[in-house]
């Protein structure tokens, strides 16, 4: 049924790809006398490799460089920045491809994948010469058809058209990173300047349409599984459910077991290509970067409606629509169709025990391109919910954002009668707070739990300044750190040292450098089938980029100096702050042992992914003894090992814990001094909204997103490997495992609940001025426009159900990579 399609599709987008490339660089030719596609042996497939290296390389971080300037400048072009992100997220999805077939055996594994679907296909209307013309089948070719036709003309056409307009358009991201380079056109004349603006606009003509048909020509790959998967498992459930001629129930299950098999092939490839297994992810960005950017242009004071960024936006769009529509409604419809098989074969069947059982032992066919799977999905397949789950996504985000931009405008507008562009904001708001509700010559208390008077031993933070201070200490000892504290030891400041200037400019690229050889590392140890040395490389990989996530920058922060400053005034100490306090210890603790445990599992096991020994030593399969070494080069590994591992660990952290940790755990304080205190003063509760804004405007970048995401995988994989792959993994490598889920499984169960106290208090609050004031209309309306405190990640906040939600989550995960490791 597809066959013929397929080929021809296949035929059209190389004569693109060679037509985009003018001729000069691709990675597959056409055979006209056999009619197949064929790897080309010649200059052109080495120019293609030239070109993944040029991608990766030079265009990738000229980019992401023109990205980073457009976030510090203050005035930028809407125009410019929109089309600069559109060709990021497009060279970010393009890279995998290239990788995979820049390599000698990428193209014919492309091909012996594509063609072997294909004659399945053949195969199959072989046996059902008339299954194209079925009335059931008719329609979804039909559909299937145009919507490809359609996404292929965009491509084809309609994308080129707006590359060249782009390309020459004051709006290129060449010419604007040349031109923040170097400003030619200043210093120059025109003889000088149209020459290099039309070599700029030529390169990025050639750049964006190369990427553009190797995205192209992947894509079809990735749709061509589903769309053999999803035509043949409609054919025989209507041939199964309605024909009266009798369908054998061999031929049936060969059938059926033969398009598992291809789904197998399918995900195979889909996987070593990488994008498409993260298709979700690449979509909801660039669909959400589109909608927002689509509809900026018509909020008031944000310049003018551009037609070019409204043509990219909604290419973008809808681009992004037909591909979930391909990945997610298809693939969902063809599990439908599968499982909707197998329930009528199994009330054809049902007095046949023979049949009962070969029947029972067939899961769906699915082609699942998720990266977490689950055992729900192996036992029932995708579902619809997937696409709404795209939806909501792009939907809500792109909401946020736009509430985002508009508060930052508000925020920037009355900067001056707020005060919340200055750094040092949060230290008139502490002593406001502490020195209104504490001191009784200004406000009087009106509960036991809190003294009015200089008795008590417990100052606000002093727990948290001691544990500050340790960890201050070892980050100072390390030369690693851009801040210490100041001579009175109680305020956080920028260092004047010239070496940790020095080390904090260099780290990003250590630190980057470490990632390509740890993930180096995890690929082939799972590609040769190492699963022990594989999750063991895996957590410490997850658990590293984490902590570099949460501390990577060359420039000192200064919401960091701002947010983790804490004044001496008394209060009594809650069960919040122990459990904070007892958390910290353990963050000050658990940096220094891992950095000594990896050390030992080095120098026990000189392979011990994912680390430099790992790396550069020539190590055995798996397991054998230790390659042979030369310590003038072990030794100096073996320190950089240590130093980094501590170093990173120490750095992430110093931010998650000192600084978000500790200033939620002071508004909670804050609240519960609020809360028992006099009620008349309102003012002090919109003071802790502004340094719960603070909080989230540090935290909703990089610190939650990474904690909500990254910690509780480590948390999934440890416990994991601690019940399935114990007898695989040696001591005291093992012992790293169950120091990773205490320490993944406390951060979260302490944090979160933290988090959900204060947001829980919060509430009571306003419910019980609300009743104080009933009677008061004034303060009842300004008790309305209160809202409760709450610690954000992207559109969701933390409340007193997501530790409960988020231990769930990872005890289903782990529970679901059990049973298909089982499997």
């Amino acid at each position: 049924m597809w066959y013929e399609n397929g080929v021809s599709y296949l035929r059209r987008t190389i004569h693109i790809m060679h037509r985009n490339s003018f001729f000069t660089s691709y990675f597959l030719d056409w055979d006209d006398k056999v009619g197949r596609p064929r790897p080309p042996n010649t200059w052109h497939y080495r120019s293609f490799q030239i070109f993944g290296l040029v991608l990766t390389l030079i265009v990738q971080p000229a980019l992401l460089i023109q990205c980073y300037r457009f976030t510090t400048s203050e005035e930028n072009d809407m125009k410019s920045v929109c089309i600069t992100y559109i060709l990021l997220v497009l060279v970010l999805v393009a890279i995998p491809y290239a990788w995979f077939l820049m390599r000698k055996p990428g193209p014919p594994r492309f091909i012996q994948t594509y063609e072997s679907l294909l004659t399945l296909d053949k195969q199959f209307q072989e046996i059902f010469p008339t299954a194209a013309k079925h009335p059931k089948i008719t329609p979804v070719l039909s559909n299937i058809t145009n919507l490809y036709s359609t996404f292929r003309f965009g491509l084809d056409y309609i994308v080129p058209v707006l590359i060249v307009w782009v390309s020459f358009s004051n709006h290129n991201p060449t010419y604007l990173f040349a031109r923040g380079t170097y400003n030619y056109e200043q210093h120059h004349s025109e003889l000088i300047s149209i020459p290099l603006n039309t070599m700029f606009a030529l390169a990025t003509c050639f750049v964006a349409n190369v990427v553009t048909s190797t995205y192209e020509i992947c894509i079809l790959s990735v749709a061509n599984g589903i769309v053999v998967l999803y035509l043949w498992s409609v054919h025989m459930v209507h041939v199964v459910s309605w024909t009266r001629a009798d369908f054998p129930f061999d031929t049936a299950i060969k059938m059926y077991k033969n398009l598992g098999v291809m789904t197998i092939l399918q995900l195979d490839l889909d996987k070593e290509l990488v994008t498409p297994v993260l298709h979700h992810f690449y979509i909801v960005t660039w669909s959400t970067m589109s909608l927002y950017y689509f509809l900026l242009q018509f909020v008031p004071g944000k310049g003018d409606v551009s037609l070019v960024v409204s043509a990219c936006c909604v290419c973008m769009i809808l681009g992004g629509l037909m591909l979930e529509m391909v990945v997610i409604c298809f693939g969902a419809n063809a599990s439908k169709m599968s499982r909707e098989f197998l329930r009528v074969m199994k009330e054809k069947n049902g007095k046949d025990k023979y049949r009962m059982k070969v029947l029972k032992g067939l899961l769906p066919n699915s082609i699942n391109l998720e990266v977490l799977g689950s055992a729900e999905t192996m036992r029932t397949g995708i579902g619809m919910d997937y696409f709404l789950s795209y939806v909501d996504r792009v939907t809500s985000s792109t909401v946020d954002l736009l509430l985002t931009d508009m508060h930052m405008d508000l925020r920037k507008r009355y900067a001056e009668t707020w005060e919340l562009v200055d750094t040092r904001l949060l230290i008139p708001i502490s002593q406001l707070i502490e020195n209104r509700v504490l001191c009784p010559a200004k406000f009087k208390l009106y509960s036991s739990k809190i003294s009015t008077t200089c008795e008590m031993t417990t100052t606000l933070g002093s727990g948290y300044l001691k544990y500050l201070r340790s960890h201050m200490r070892i980050l100072d000892f390390l030369k690693c750190f851009p801040l210490v504290l100041s001579a009175d030891k109680d305020r956080i400041v920028v260092s004047r040292s010239r070496l940790k200037k020095w080390v904090t400019w260099l780290s990003p690229i250590f630190e980057f450098l470490y990632l390509f050889c740890f993930f180096t590392v995890v690929r082939n140890d799972w590609t040769n089938k190492c699963i022990g040395k594989a999750a063991e490389g895996a957590m410490v990989t997850n658990g590293i980029a984490v902590s570099i996530i949460w501390s990577f920058g060359a420039y000192p922060d200064t919401k960091v100096m701002s947010l983790g400053q804490t004044s001496a005034t008394n209060f009594k100490k809650l069960r919040t702050d122990r459990c904070l306090e007892g958390y910290m210890m353990m963050g000050t603790i658990v940096p220094i042992a891992t950095g000594f445990i990896n050390l030992g599992r080095v120098i026990m096991d000189h392979c011990a992914p994912p680390f430099l020994g790992a790396y550069f030593l020539q190590c055995p399969l798996c397991s054998g003894p230790n390659p042979p070494v030369n310590y003038v080069t072990w030794i100096p590994m073996l320190i950089l090992d240590f130093y980094f591992l501590v170093i990173v660990l120490q750095k992430g952290f110093f931010y998650l814990i000192h600084v978000v940790y500790a200033t939620t755990g002071r508004l909670v304080d804050y609240l519960e001094i609020i809360r028992n205190s006099s009620p008349g003063n309102l003012g002090l509760y919109r003071c802790v909204q502004i340094l719960e804004a603070q909080l989230n405007d540090y935290a909703r970048i990089r610190i939650m997103p990474a904690f909500i995401s990254g910690v509780p995988c480590v948390e999934m994989l440890s416990l994991f490997v601690m019940i399935k792959l114990h007898n695989e993994i040696p001591l005291p490598a093992f012992l790293l495992f169950p120091e990773s889920f205490l320490t993944a499984g406390g951060a979260l169960i302490v944090y979160e609940t933290v988090a959900a106290i204060l947001n829980t208090k919060s509430i009571q609050c306003m419910l019980t001025w609300k009743q104080l004031f009933c009677q008061d209309r004034v303060k009842r309306r300004v008790v309305r426009s209160l809202m409760p405190l709450m610690v954000k990640f992207g559109s969701n906040y933390i409340d007193k159900g997501t530790p409960l939600i988020t231990q769930n989550f990872c005890i289903s995960q782990t529970v679901s990579m059990l049973l298909m490791k089982s499997r």
